[in-house]
């Protein structure tokens, strides 16, 4: 028996009781047009054969995540905001074709780069009426990955270099304010690299890009340093079955890739690391003793730390038990091995992370990563507890 193509141009397959999970799901092509507005009613099919997963959580424009093809134009009326780690949520209640109300979940980035941007919680009420943007889950029913938002004041938010769609006043980062004791207190108190780091900088009046931003995750393309079994492990992948997806752990290097805020604390021998991500704190054992060889989570691996011209902090870290280098899929082994480089710059207002892998049964050569976060003086942390709607 064949599917049809219903009048939204989506393909369905007939109702044999084949779950969905056990079917490959192959991307479109993009639309040779952009389509600036879909009717509801489409996305409403649409969304509806949707792997259900009970969470999505990462790149809010990741094509392995969202139908990034289409942007997805809604109004509504914000009937829920759910402002905690790893990424804030908000429910949109809007109207379909026969006047009835339905749900939409808007899921954002963490917490501490929408108040970076400006968004801080008290700018997004219950009752609040808004137009939304955003790209459709492929992983979960009525959900889009929220790129633009248009608040009431006539602001629009926006992600990281995208354009405004409905506004010519963009919600700026400067409007944000860190409190100035909590700021005053953690000036006096700052020790190193023993702080809370951020993936963006605090609020710098007229300059959109202070020289203390921290910089994007660099990478060197390593596809071509796959190997053979590599390449097919990685060909066979399937996002679906990625832990974070239904709020797990994500392990070494995936977790110190995220854009939430990172903190060093001291501890005796050992420094603990909080990402802020759901799951146990990195633990960097100083003194590569017995502790370094059982104190560990598995899929974190065990890391040893030594101090390098004082104020940079080297780690190797060794029997990581996890199978993803990256959230494409790309495999690593039980043999990769990872030296890390903690160094701060100059004014110490900015922390530089270089990190080398190597992996001989899935890498032909070592591959490097280099990331940044910026000290926001007066930063506060969030639990990293996972919470869902009906927690």
């Amino acid at each position: 028996m064949a599917g049809f193509t219903n009048q939204c141009g989506v393909y369905l397959l007939p109702n044999w009781g084949i779950s969905m999970k056990q079917t490959q799901y192959e991307r479109p092509a993009p639309a040779s047009t952009s389509l600036s507005f879909v009717s509801l009613a489409c996305l409403i099919l649409i969304s509806m054969i949707s792997v259900p997963v009970s969470a999505h959580h990462g790149p809010t424009t990741s094509p392995v995540l969202y139908r990034t093809e289409n942007l997805i134009r809604f109004e509504g009326e914000i009937v829920g905001v759910l402002w905690r780690n790893p990424h804030v949520r908000m429910k949109l209640a809007v109207l379909d074709q026969n006047g009835d109300t339905v749900e939409w979940e808007l899921e954002t980035t963490v917490p501490a780069l929408l108040e970076r941007v400006g968004i801080t919680s008290d700018l997004i009420k219950v009752g609040d009426r808004v137009k939304a943007a955003g790209y459709l889950s492929m992983f979960k029913e009525r959900s889009i990955g929220l790129r633009n938002l248009l608040l009431p004041d006539g602001r629009e938010y926006a992600g990281a270099r995208t354009d405004l769609l409905w506004s010519t006043k963009r919600v700026a980062r400067a409007e944000q304010k860190i409190d100035e004791s909590r700021a005053e207190v953690a000036l006096q108190d700052a020790n190193g690299i023993f702080r809370i780091w951020s993936r963006w900088a605090g609020p710098s009046a007229g300059s959109p890009q202070p020289a203390s931003d921290p910089e994007p995750l660099r990478v060197a393309g390593y596809d071509h340093l796959l190997t053979d079994e590599a390449k097919a492990i990685k060909a066979a992948y399937s996002p679906v079955s990625h832990p974070v997806l239904n709020c797990g752990p994500r392990g070494m290097p995936e977790l110190m890739l995220t854009p939430a805020p990172i903190e060093f604390v001291s501890g005796d021998n050992q420094i603990f690391l909080h990402t802020m991500w759901p799951g146990p704190s990195r633990i960097i054992h100083l003194d590569g003793g017995e502790a370094a060889d059982t104190t560990f989570a598995r899929h974190l691996g065990r890391s040893v730390g030594v101090w390098e011209d004082g104020d940079t902090l080297v780690v190797t870290t060794t029997d990581v038990d996890w199978p993803y280098f990256d959230r494409s899929g790309t495999p690593q082994s039980d043999q990769v091995t990872f030296v890390e480089r903690f160094t701060m710059n100059e004014e110490r207002s900015r922390l530089n992370y270089n990190a080398t892998a190597t992996d001989p049964l899935m890498f032909s050569a070592p591959v490097e990563l280099t990331y940044s976060w910026a000290w926001v003086p007066g930063e506060v942390g969030m639990d990293n507890e996972c919470v869902e709607w009906d927690d």
